[in-house]
């Protein structure tokens, strides 16, 4: 198999809002990276469903760029961690900050709830909706799949699928429009296909590196229609892969099997588990 290399890091802290891109992540078994899709955009409480027994709901609990190409215009960044007894993970309290496209921004504690309130208005101006509220998800991520945790996606692969759609390089898609966590490149086009059930680690001879187990490729929706950087919907990257390549995936879904840090740079190769 050819080397490949984790080219970009990606969190999004409120599901299906513009992430952040990180320079280095601890990818934690159970959670993939810390505070990725922990929140989410509801028009109704929805803490009586984001906790027990049942850890994952249907991807329509929550808005999604599915059906509202506005969330684009927003943008979701972890901007620091301050010490308290609510809100947080291993006693910290994260401070989330919202910006829109236009300028504004609002940053606040969602465990405190006066500062959710004051994030709330501002999401309810910026989209328009009075109903809006940040709805967060503990113990698991919002993802649309079930058990999922981590997205990993081959850069050559939309590369392959820009060029089969026609698109010149300044239209060509981006990575971000795919929303995955680990972006890694140096490996042929659709070889992540191959990889369902195989491990693999990050770093230097996997030492103190994460490993990872690939699970599912990832199927792709209505969302990746909605350009990131505009809000509009300019490429029907859905039919296109369908029509190109005879399915609708794009990328792979992973578990972290080992905890560990990936940092941008790192070697992504295959990891074979000691027997026993």
């Amino acid at each position: 198999m050819n080397a490949a290399t984790v080219c970009g890091i990606r969190r999004y802290p409120v599901k299906s809002l513009g992430g952040e891109a990180l320079d280095s992540a601890e990818l934690i078994p159970g959670r993939g990276i810390a505070f990725d899709r922990r929140w989410g955009l509801a028009v109704a409480d929805l803490s009586p469903l984001l906790q027990g027994a049942e850890k994952w709901r249907p991807w329509n609990f929550c808005l999604s760029l599915k059906r509202h190409e506005a969330l684009a215009e927003l943008r979701a960044s972890v901007i620091g961690l301050e010490a308290g007894e609510s809100g947080g993970e291993n006693g910290w309290e994260v401070v989330l900050e919202i910006a829109s496209a236009s300028g504004g921004r609002a940053r606040g504690r969602p465990g405190r709830a006066t500062e959710r309130a004051a994030l709330e208005n501002f999401l309810r101006r910026e989209l328009d909706d009075a109903r809006i509220v940040l709805a967060e998800s503990e113990d698991s991520p919002l993802w649309d799949g079930r058990g999922v945790s981590l997205s990993v996606l081959n850069l050559a692969s939309v590369r392959e699928a820009s060029a089969r759609m026609g698109l010149s390089d300044a239209d060509a898609l981006s990575a971000e429009r795919f929303r995955a966590n680990l972006i890694i490149d140096g490996i042929p086009a659709w070889g992540e296909t191959a990889w369902s059930g195989r491990c693999f680690a990050t770093g230097v001879g996997g030492v103190g590196g994460a490993v990872l187990r690939m699970t599912d490729s990832t199927p792709r929706c209505a969302a990746t229609q909605v350009n990131p950087e505009t809000g509009v919907r300019d490429a029907d990257v859905l039919s296109a892969l369908v029509s190109h390549f005879g399915h609708s995936d794009l990328g792979i879904y992973a578990e972290t099997t080992r905890q560990g840090e990936v940092r941008t740079g790192d070697a992504f190769f295959e990891f074979f588990p000691a027997a026993g």
